[in-house]
């Protein structure tokens, strides 16, 4: 042992070990607690000489902090009995000129061969004690901080029980955790008692989640479950756990965060919910969305998109526009520039572009917005996202619907023209006819008038093609067989063609049977044919058929009115009435006009423009629609739908007017008094001529109003009201309605330019007469209304060509004719046997 070494048997040995310690020693007499002996860092360390410390007691030099008494009495213990007094805390050494320094004792018996002696170590604890307040400090910090964090930390170590049996043991648990689980941190002992605390269904996973990571290599791991409130709630955390493990790889110790993440699972459900939204309102937006980088390379896209690449999204990343589509250079310049400048500015750029296709098809026209595409709203564009409208079908259904207006717009305006041809050709036709009447046979005068009437008669004509085209003229409602009428026509057709035209009707097995007026579909067929005869002047074939459609509705590429029928969308039987010729045919720019009122291919003279108007406008009349196909060179096909309307007995023609008034009439008497109301002077001069020379008694009126003042005080004298629709003042309805008021069954004639179906002409003792009318119709429309008492008459007609044979026939007088117009603004109420 070292005791036997020379060196221990050295008082030199011991002198150094004395004075070279690092801490401060005293050498005391156990018997008399006097020093007997200090090293130089006692005399440091306490600021006295060695001769004031020799001789002094320990109980002077030290003392205990908290109980003088009580730390004494131990010192005094510990010099007595053979048990070391080690590195005691709580003592304070004197000193000169720091007053009491805080100090740790260790105290030990030296047993000499001579004597028994006390060794009292003091080792400054200064530096130890202010460590250990920082320490304190930071460690008081850590758990403030600790305490409010969000996080829960928690710890535990490896244990073994009395029983052998290794389990966990929490070391600590931070309030967090108590905060998050709703209960006490010291209800939480052993790791298992944190499973009750997990959502039942997450138990097992979690359960295995950790005997997987300890069982494994791994420090680290982190898992998500969910845990219950005693309150109720559930929410959801993340436990981080860091394993200490032993070199052999066994766990120890435990060391767990775990954070609160309810909210950030519900944003993420939230995320994932708007993620899907979105995906699958990308998906199903009709329109092209496609989306590229700063190099205008395609980033995505949607499935549209895809579909007009021709390739699949994932083919189409990392490609540029002129990879993909075959589009002449001009147009890939075009649009990239307008990227290039989205990128630049930040702006949405908005333009409309017509995308060529080839030969044969129209150009794609696209509506494209070039939008800049940001990861944050203040960060420059990282790319341009497109969306590309195709609006073909749109802007051809925009430029019909401008056709339809314009020529709605054109039809009213037509219309109105119409009506004020109406009233001059009245009185145009009716000063014919008058004065044909006064005009003897060999009268060179005579042909003069008659030429007059014929021109006036097309004038009317025109007329009544406008009203047609604006839909006002009136109009029948009765069963039609259009196989019928076709066959009627075509006999009167084949008189007026080239007979180098070669006519082939094939009509519908069964009746083509529709509602409608045929006086108008005769029109309308004549008017194709005709056409059809123009554009073969060198004669061809005029193919008419009629076919029935069980089940048909209006196609996207019918005609102009297509897109304005009043038929509905829904399939129903129509009939098809099909009129082609095998002439010059029609360019693209001239078929898309043939509808607009007064548009003519034909010179000056030959061709007023209203054909097919007309023919677009009784269609229109009918709720059917048109369609039209034709090529330069191919000649022409016109197709019209019309609805089917199945009847027992359809008719053909009608010229139901004419044949009233072809009737002999019973001559008037002339004790019956007419009133006759037109607000226009000339043709109410003419109405009044007329019926003076058929021998009535006539009063005028020039408006509604003087016209009820006139009935107040002739009722019993009037017979029979010709009344004008449209007046100021009073118009021709209020007239009535007055009127009927003060008598009943007086029978009242209107009188319009229009259709007349705004007017009460189905009531009792209630007629219609259409403008222009000639004197002989007039007269004849008043015979037979005085003489049908309560039946309505409806005339309508054209008025028939005034032949000098007829006019010299129905003249009754041949005195001379007063038709001076009354002057303007006053009332002129005559009375002429």
């Amino acid at each position: 042992m070292y005791e036997s070494h020379p060196l221990f048997a050295s008082a030199e040995l011991a002198r150094i070990l004395f004075e070279e310690s690092g801490d401060a020693l005293f050498l005391l007499d156990p018997e008399t607690d006097q020093v007997l002996e200090v090293n130089p860092v006692a005399l440091r360390l306490t600021g006295f000489s060695r001769q004031e410390l020799l001789g002094i007691s320990s109980g002077a030099l030290f003392r205990y902090e908290d109980n003088h008494s009580h730390g004494q009495h131990r010192l005094r213990g510990a010099f007595t009995k053979t048990v070391v007094f080690h590195g005691q805390d709580g003592y304070l050494l004197r000193s000169k000129q720091q007053g009491w320094i805080p100090v740790t004792l260790t105290v030990s018996r030296l047993h000499l061969p001579q004597r028994t002696l006390g060794l009292l170590v003091a080792r400054d604890d200064r530096e130890r004690r202010e460590n250990l307040q920082q320490l304190r400090r930071v460690e008081a910090e850590l758990r403030s901080v600790l305490a409010h964090s969000p996080a829960a930390l928690w710890s535990a170590e490896r244990i073994t029980t009395s029983s052998g049996k290794s389990t966990w043991r929490f070391r600590y648990i931070s309030p967090a955790l108590g905060r998050l689980i709703g209960r006490p941190v010291e209800t939480f002992h052993q790791l298992f008692q944190w499973l009750e605390a997990v959502h039942p269904e997450d138990r097992d996973q979690c359960d295995n989640w950790l005997k997987q990571l300890l069982s494994s290599k791994a420090l680290h791991g982190e898992h998500q479950y969910r845990i219950c409130t005693p309150q109720g709630e559930t929410r959801w955390v993340r436990d981080r756990l860091t394993i200490v493990r032993e070199e052999s790889g066994r766990a120890v110790r435990l060391d767990g965060c775990l954070v609160d993440v309810t909210e950030q699972q519900a944003a993420a459900a939230e995320l994932v919910r708007q993620n899907t939204l979105l995906h699958s309102l990308f998906a199903s937006v009709p329109d092209m969305i496609c989306y590229k980088d700063r190099d205008l390379r395609f980033l995505g896209g949607n499935a549209v998109f895809a579909q007009y690449a021709g390739r699949s999204i994932e083919q189409l990343i990392g490609l540029r526009c002129e990879d993909v589509f075959p589009v002449p250079l001009e147009v890939i310049q075009r649009r990239r520039q307008i990227e290039k400048e989205v990128l630049k500015t930040g702006e949405t750029i908005r333009n409309r572009e017509a995308i060529p296709r080839p030969p044969g098809e129209p150009p794609l026209l696209l509506d494209i917005v070039v939008a800049p595409l940001r990861t944050a709203p203040e960060s420059p564009p990282s790319g341009v996202i497109i969306v590309a409208r195709d609006v073909t079908e749109q802007a051809r259904l925009e430029e019909q619907l401008r056709q339809s207006q314009k020529l709605e717009a054109l039809g009213q305006l037509a219309g109105g023209i119409a009506h004020d041809f109406n009233n001059l050709l009245t009185v145009i036709l009716g000063n014919l006819e008058l004065a044909l009447t006064q005009a003897e046979e060999s009268s060179p005068i005579r042909a003069c008038l008659e030429s007059a009437a014929h021109a006036a008669q097309q004038a009317a004509e025109l007329t009544r093609q406008m009203l047609g085209f604006a839909r006002r003229q009136p109009l029948q409602n009765v069963p039609i067989d259009l196989n019928t009428l076709i066959r009627e026509e075509i006999r009167l057709l084949r008189r007026s063609i080239d007979p180098r035209i070669t006519i082939h009707y094939q009509p519908a097995e069964e009746p083509a049977s529709i509602r409608g007026d045929p006086v108008q579909m005769q029109q309308v067929l004549m008017n194709l044919c005709l056409n059809a005869r123009d554009a073969m002047p060198e004669g061809g074939l005029l193919t008419i058929t009629t076919a029935i459609l069980p089940q048909a509705a209006p196609p996207p590429s019918a005609g102009p009115t297509s897109g304005e029928r009043h038929a509905s969308d829904e399939p129903k039987p129509y009939v098809r009435l099909s009129v082609a010729d095998t002439g010059c045919g029609m360019t693209e720019e001239v078929k898309n006009r043939i509808f607009d009122p007064f548009f003519t291919t034909k010179g000056i003279g030959k061709g007023t423009g209203l054909g097919l108007a007309v023919v677009y406008g009784v269609v229109r009349a009918h709720e059917g629609w048109i369609a039209c196909e034709s090529a330069p060179g191919q000649g022409t096909r016109f197709d019209i739908y019309l609805p089917y309307v199945p009847v027992d007995t359809p008719s053909g023609p009608v010229r139901q007017e004419t044949a009233e008034l072809s009737t002999p009439a019973s001559p008037p008497n002339p004790s019956e008094t007419i009133l006759v109301v037109d607000d226009e002077p000339y043709v109410r001069a003419v109405a009044v001529a007329a019926l003076q020379q058929a021998g009535y008694c006539v009063l005028a009126a020039e408006d509604g109003l003087q016209a009820v003042e006139l009935f107040q005080q002739a009722a019993d004298r009037i017979d029979l009201i010709v009344l004008d629709a449209s007046m100021p003042r009073l118009c021709g309805r209020e007239a009535y309605e007055q009127i009927r008021q003060l008598h009943p069954t007086v029978p009242i004639l209107f009188a319009s330019g229009h259709s007349g179906t705004e007017l009460p002409t189905d009531q009792p003792y209630t007629g219609f007469i259409h403008k222009p009318y000639t004197p002989r119709a007039l007269t004849a429309a008043v015979q037979q209304m005085l003489r049908s008492g309560a039946n309505t008459c409806s005339l309508s007609a054209a008025p028939e060509t005034a032949t000098a044979e007829s006019a010299t026939a129905e003249t009754t007088s041949s005195a001379p004719l007063d038709v001076t117009p009354p002057p303007p603004h006053r009332l002129r109420l005559s009375a002429h046997p």
